[in-house]
């Protein structure tokens, strides 16, 4: 079963797309971009579902940290967020993102792309 971690401020949102995705892939939810590091000292998750806006160390700065490490730079990272403008989307898309998901999320959307990028 694929990994998927999740980065994520709000708890709600972390339940929400772990109930949606447990069914498909294993899920880790995390609270914070440092959390995302910790864990990733010790796993290598098949893709991050990053947030975009979060306090300390948003997701562009969580991504940044990512790609700094060779062991980690071919992992997909899809940013969520609740900036639905095109500039957000074609920011997060040159910065190197494998894709971008507008919350609130349709799950049968999110897990199609999720398959998508995971083929």
């Amino acid at each position: 079963m694929r990994h998927i971690l999740v980065v994520d401020d709000n708890k709600q949102n972390l339940v929400l797309m772990k109930s949606v995705l447990s069914n498909d892939f294993q899920v880790t939810p995390v609270l914070s971009g440092e959390q995302a590091l910790k864990f990733l000292e010790k796993k290598h998750p098949d893709l991050i579902l990053l947030d975009l806006l979060m306090p300390e160390m948003d997701g562009r700065e969580t991504m940044a940290q990512i790609r700094k490490k060779e062991e980690w730079a071919d992992i997909p990272i899809i940013f969520l967020t609740a900036d639905t403008t095109k500039e957000a989307q074609e920011e997060c898309l040159k910065s190197g993102a494998a894709g971008y998901i507008a919350k609130p999320f349709v799950p049968q959307d999110m897990i199609r792309q999720l398959n998508d990028i995971l083929k």
